[in-house]
């Protein structure tokens, strides 16, 4: 079969970046300005009525994955491969710890309900992925400190896994390593803001390397709220 050179110009114009120009948003919708410059895939998305129908249906796929009893496949699966009763009862004592974070953490409805951006930037030899959300400030709090009882239960139920926090540029970050798979899992949250970063490939990565890659907290912490917010205390564990 011949290619012409018609269909490989085609085919070139859609590798070509394109710059899609949308309605104007308000100075408040600020998620965007965070996300960097280097990315090749970015979403933005702001809370609209006029599209809550999409989210009832979205809502209906969600019910319906839900109940198609997946998650309890999954577990048959991988407990068919545990030997041993002793070993089946404690995969299922930390399967259960898994599940019941995983259902604390508000995903649907409350996780970036106002306002939601994405990046996903092509660095060597994984991707990084960034997740921006913008919250109800009230819920601020409750969020960010069931993400991070989610990080720290996975940590203590997996082998090689930990949860570091530290200072970053006046920020608090919960990193969630996980050390057999080579991925980090960062987590930044403040006032009404919430941000965190997946980055994969990290096996024998360098801090200066580590510190190379990851996201501009130093931008990402600037002009919010302050240190002594509720969502700062909640993430530092006041």
């Amino acid at each position: 079969m011949s290619i012409g050179n018609r269909t490989v110009c085609a085919l070139a114009l859609t590798l070509v970046p394109t710059t899609v120009l949308g309605g104007g948003l308000a100075n408040s919708f600020t998620l965007g300005a965070y996300i960097p410059d280097n990315v090749w895939l970015y979403l933005h998305e702001v809370s609209n009525p006029k599209r809550d129908f999409i989210g009832d249906h979205w809502d209906k796929v969600f019910e319906a994955a839900a109940q198609s009893g997946i998650d309890l496949e999954i577990k048959r699966l991988v407990v068919e491969r545990i030997h041993g009763e002793e070993d089946r009862k404690e995969f299922d004592a930390k399967w259960d710890k898994v599940r019941k974070a995983l259902s604390d953490v508000p995903w649907k409805d409350r996780l970036g309900s106002r306002e939601f951006a994405m990046g996903q930037r092509i660095a060597l030899p994984m991707p990084t992925y960034m997740f921006l959300f913008r919250n109800e400030p009230a819920e601020s709090p409750e969020i960010a400190k069931s993400l991070v009882t989610l990080m720290t239960t996975i940590a203590d139920v997996s082998d090689g896994c930990s949860v570091r926090k530290e200072r970053r540029h006046g920020a608090t970050v919960w990193s969630l390593c996980l050390g057999d798979v080579g991925a980090v899992c960062e987590m930044f949250s403040r006032g009404d803001f919430l941000l965190s970063e997946v980055r994969l490939g990290t096996v024998g990565e360098s801090g200066e390397e580590r510190e190379s890659r990851a996201f501009d907290w130093r931008a990402a912490s600037h002009d919010h709220a302050p240190a002594n917010s509720p969502a700062a205390k909640a993430i530092d564990g006041e």
